[in-house]
């Protein structure tokens, strides 16, 4: 469980527990075939015991722990951006949330998944998830933070299809979009984290969806679909930090934003600079859940 008040440790000024989720941007579409990879999915929470974090953290059923801060410190966050589709896709932009105190300080990355291949490869290193192989680059990208998203898919020659981006949950395939994560950090389950699907002449679907056109969000944990020979492809959701699908005869996708979710206790506040776009959750008995969608540059948070 949460803390349930604020405590002193000797002399030191009182600190709180906070659970978080951070997903980072997810990677864009690769101009044809590779799907982008998702944001890195990291959860810190000692009640939500049923939930993983990214990557790793699936197979072994386990989540990181809550944070600590220091009340009356200002801690800087940031929000991942979607990478921007293109020859390959661009990688998402991280999202962090980074202070000092007297307790050691925190910094958390998520970071932002990797671009979908095209005639040039999507980014390789400081990524969430892998974005997925095109006719050039083969293979899909391999994350370097396997704790926070799975690798990239393949390409697939016969017949002609793209590799999906990785996700949270799960990697990438050929036309696949890699499954992501769900959480009810917010206090009902959504689904995040998805992977863009590989594109080909029909339809595949990101966030590990079946092969028809136009899936639902909650199927697609937020991954774009890819672009089939003959249709439009869709978006990722945004603030789930899917990955963009790639493209065939039509445009490929940009990444999804990422999201940041802090829960306190209902006895605690979060002060935000001017530049945050957020909820206020207390629909959860007996906490403040902040949902943050949007952050102009580097803003600072305080709890009191």
């Amino acid at each position: 469980m949460l803390a349930t008040q604020s405590f002193f440790k000797g002399n030191l000024p009182p600190s709180i527990t906070v659970e978080y989720l951070l997903i980072g941007g997810g990677g864009g579409g690769g101009n044809l075939y590779g799907g982008g990879g998702a944001g890195g999915y990291r959860l810190g929470s000692d009640t939500l015991t049923s939930e993983t974090s990214g990557g790793t953290h699936v197979a072994a059923g386990t989540r990181e722990s809550p944070m600590g801060v220091e009340l009356g410190v200002d801690y800087n966050i940031t929000l991942g951006a979607g990478g921007a589709d293109g020859n390959p896709g661009a990688k998402g932009g991280d999202t962090t949330f980074i202070g000092t105190d007297v307790y050691g300080g925190v910094s958390l990355t998520a970071y932002g998944g990797g671009g979908g291949s095209y005639n040039s490869e999507g980014a390789t290193t400081n990524i969430g998830s892998g974005g997925g192989g095109s006719s050039s680059y083969t293979s899909g990208q391999d994350t370097d933070n396997p704790d926070q998203g799975f690798d990239g898919g393949p390409y697939l020659a016969t017949p002609n299809r793209g590799g999906g981006g990785g996700g949270a949950g799960g990697a990438g395939a050929a036309k696949l979009g890699g499954v992501g994560l769900s959480s009810s950090i917010t206090g009902s389950a959504v689904p995040r984290g998805g992977g863009g699907g590989g594109a080909s002449p029909s339809w595949y679907a990101g966030g590990g969806g079946t092969s028809s056109a136009g899936q639902t969000d909650d199927v697609r944990f937020g991954g774009g679909d890819a672009d089939g020979g003959t249709g439009q492809s869709y978006d990722p959701t945004a603030n789930r930090g899917g990955g963009g699908g790639g493209g065939y005869n039509h445009s490929s996708r940009t990444g999804g934003t990422g999201l940041i979710v802090l829960k306190v206790l209902d006895t605690v506040t979060a002060t935000f600079e001017s530049g945050v776009t957020f909820t206020t959750i207390t629909s959860v008995s007996g906490y403040n859940i902040y949902n943050i969608t949007a952050v102009t540059t580097t803003k600072t948070v305080t709890f009191s």
